[in-house]
């Protein structure tokens, strides 16, 4: 991919997969799926991008690898958005947080999926949708150690109250100020 040659760089992303699959190793085939998704989104193919995620997300459940399970689930999320897929990508997202803040204990991961499907209810003009995703992401940090929480959450807080201000939700915007302070 680095060469530019993409086509190449695909095929033997493909074999890299299936060599990991046949030598017993099904996780390292699930990270080869992984970046096989990627190639796909820097080749401009993000439905065929999408469509490798499920399998990387549906390959990692299989073996009981949770937060790769997370990761594959926000992955398909971006490249769903990146085909104007926006109820697609939420979708995504929503798995990726349900996968993250439980089996997968993937928080960062949970946040930057807040945060993006809370983005794509916006581009939609859902701002009730998003304020509802944010809270939720808002809620969810403050069960959270700080260093789990990452420097999204403030930022993510700050906009929220914006919006609840916006929608003279002036309460509720006072309380997610107060919150946003402990993070």
């Amino acid at each position: 991919m680095q060469q530019e040659r993409g086509p190449e760089a695909l095929r033997l992303q493909t074999q890299a997969r299936e060599l990991c699959s046949e030598h017993g190793h099904p996780v390292r085939a699930v990270e080869m799926e992984m970046m096989l998704g990627g190639y796909l989104m820097r080749l401009d193919q993000p439905r065929l991008a999408a469509a490798t995620f499920v399998r990387a997300d549906e390959s990692a459940y299989e073996h009981q690898s949770y937060a790769l399970a997370c990761r594959a689930r926000l992955n398909e999320g971006v490249a769903h958005e990146a085909d104007d897929s926006v109820v697609d990508a939420i979708r995504a997202y929503r798995r990726a947080i349900e996968t993250g803040k439980g089996i997968g204990e993937s928080p960062r991961i949970v946040f930057e999926a807040y945060r993006r499907a809370g983005e794509a209810a916006l581009k939609q003009g859902l701002e009730i949708d998003c304020i509802g995703l944010w809270a939720d992401a808002v809620a969810y940090g403050q069960e959270l150690e700080p260093d789990q929480r990452g420097s999204t959450l403030k930022e993510l807080a700050k906009r929220l109250s914006e919006m609840l201000t916006r929608h003279r939700r002036y309460s509720q915007a006072r309380e997610i100020d107060r919150i946003a302070e402990q993070f």
